[in-house]
């Protein structure tokens, strides 16, 4: 059947009001439903408890309640885990998070803390997994070795002050303090009282090298070196501390009994 220009004015019109209706009730039944169901879901399945888990000795449960909080004020279905996460790895003390669900109303968080290895710089630990963090009570760490240097050094610090400190202490002794003085010079302090400088290069197997001599010095003489400069191709200076007295016949025996080079006094 035909249908005039007019009717179909008509028909087409009716259509439009039709959609305006259902978009007017889509948006409607949407504004209702995060009014007033959504709510009533955060009323009806809040998060009632928090554990907190783990083998720690410096971290706060305090700050992690605090940093938690906030974001359980949405209920059960409202937690949004990647932000908590961000929020509790933010503590200082704190080196991993693991976060887990519980149905109806509980939030579970297992936690790992840094082990402090040394101090770094006048604000910052470093954890003997080679991660710096910046605690904010620093005084109860200072009996830690303390390496100064700056943040793109860090890596390459640890690592090499691991290797030395093992060398090191089959003598007894520890490293108190490594820094870099410049571009060309690290400086070390031993337990013993001796200062260490070593090269902008192949930092660690020098020290290596050095330590080995002391087989050939005898492992007491370090305690009675003041200071050794080992940024010398083949070989380095002593300085002895005031009052030592040096018998060189032992040193001279030593080295012919090892095939060493022969030993001079400067």
């Amino acid at each position: 059947m035909a249908m005039n220009l007019e009717s179909m004015r008509g028909f087409f019109g009716i259509r439009r009001h039709a959609s305006l209706v259902v978009a007017l009730c889509c948006f409607s039944l949407a504004f209702w439903m995060a009014t007033t169901v959504k709510p009533l879901e955060e009323q009806s399945f809040p998060v009632r408890f928090v554990r907190i888990q783990g083998q720690f000795q410096f971290i706060d449960k305090a700050d992690v309640m605090a940093a938690v909080l906030s974001g359980v004020s949405r209920g059960y279905w409202g937690l949004d885990l990647g932000s908590i996460r961000s929020r509790v790895e933010a503590i200082p003390w704190v080196s991993d998070v693991h976060i887990q669900k519980l149905w109806p109303d509980t939030l579970v968080l297992r936690l790992g803390e840094h082990v402090p290895y040394a101090r770094f710089g006048d604000s910052h630990l470093l954890s003997l997994e080679g991660m710096v963090y910046a605690p904010s009570d620093l005084g109860r760490f200072e009996g830690l070795p303390l390496i100064i240097g700056t943040m793109d050094q860090v890596g390459g610090l640890y690592q090499a002050f691991q290797v030395m400190e093992d060398g090191i202490r089959v003598l007894g002794l520890k490293i108190e303090r490594l820094e870099v003085l410049d571009r060309s010079t690290w400086q070390l302090r031993l337990s013993g009282g001796t200062t260490v400088k070593l090269g902008r290069e192949a930092q660690v197997d020098v020290f290596e090298r050095f330590v080995s001599t002391l087989s050939l010095l005898g492992e007491e003489s370090l305690r009675s070196m003041a200071q050794v400069d080992l940024r010398y191709p083949n070989g380095y200076a002593v300085e002895w501390k005031s009052g030592t007295q040096l018998q060189w016949a032992p040193f001279l025996k030593r080295g012919q009994s090892t095939g060493a080079h022969s030993i001079q006094r400067i």
